[in-house]
């Protein structure tokens, strides 16, 4: 692959750089795609895919030192990556060739055991937009003492952060108003046509009394007027965006009598949201 598109690889800065490329056209590599924006992961993780969009999604928060583009552990272990066959020594030989640099075996096996997460640097984005949009950089997976590799899983994170998958469309929407959206995040032109198909397709949806129903309703006398609804949704398909609508709904039929309507949403008459109106 790196001999098929020659051109292009020696634009790349380096291995690291030529990994990234190859990433990028969705070769096989030893890099995981992460990034820095909070934003870009939330929106990964609610991204739509078909039926996984039916799926919880997930959000892991790391804190680590990354190492930088051209540090020693990032350079011998993209440098394994590309050529796995090499030995420490030869590995060894090569980064004192290529960098002027001298490293013994024994740190040289530490290197290509030990994975790392490398900092985001302008080094990666020649040719690849999609690492500028999203923020992105990469974590490296290493050799493990037993022929396989060390992934991410053997990484603890500081936080996982679980998105139920009713959440995801409105998360979406909200997103697409901060900006982050399959526009922005995939910056390629055919990306511009499936935003657009997104965004105005026509959402068929009509409010159905056997949705929901109507437990209780509390109006509360004091200086202003208040009133308590509990609204128990009946259909437990409805998407997050459709029960607003049918929040919306019932506030409108109290809205000319009541200064304040507390509403409470909930799969049972036991278990609400809070909303305010």
């Amino acid at each position: 692959m790196m001999h098929m598109y020659s051109n292009q690889m020696n634009k790349a800065r380096g291995y690291i750089g030529q990994l990234a490329l190859l990433q990028h056209y969705s070769v096989p590599t030893r890099l995981l795609d992460i990034t820095v924006n909070p934003l870009i992961a939330l929106y990964f993780a609610c991204e739509k895919q078909g039926a996984a969009d039916d799926e919880d999604g997930y959000v892991f928060m790391y804190i680590r030192n990354g190492k930088k583009v051209d540090s020693p552990e990032v350079y011998a272990l993209s440098l394994h990556a590309c050529f796995p066959n090499l030995s420490d020594k030869e590995i060894s030989q090569r980064i004192k060739k290529e960098r002027q640099e001298v490293y013994t075996e024994e740190q040289i096996h530490s290197f290509i055991h030990t994975p790392v997460f490398l900092k985001e640097s302008a080094d990666l984005n020649v040719g690849n937009e999609r690492i500028v949009a999203q923020a992105g950089s990469f974590f490296i997976c290493a050799d493990d003492e037993n022929g396989g590799l060390v992934t991410l899983d053997s990484v603890l994170p500081v936080c996982v952060f679980r998105i139920p998958a009713t959440y995801k469309e409105v998360i979406r929407s909200e997103l697409d108003e901060k900006g982050v959206n399959v526009r922005s995040v995939y910056p390629e032109l055919s990306s511009g046509g499936i935003y657009l198909k997104q965004k105005y397709k026509k959402d068929n949806y009509h409010i159905d009394k056997n949705d929901y129903e109507i437990c209780e309703i509390e109006c509360g006398k004091s200086n202003r007027r208040n009133t308590n609804i509990c609204i128990k949704i009946l259909n437990v398909n409805l998407s997050i965006k459709h029960v607003k609508e049918i929040v919306r709904h019932v506030c409108e039929n109290y809205e000319n009598v009541s200064d304040v309507i507390w509403i409470y949403v909930g799969f049972s008459t036991l278990v609400y949201r809070k909303l305010s109106c």
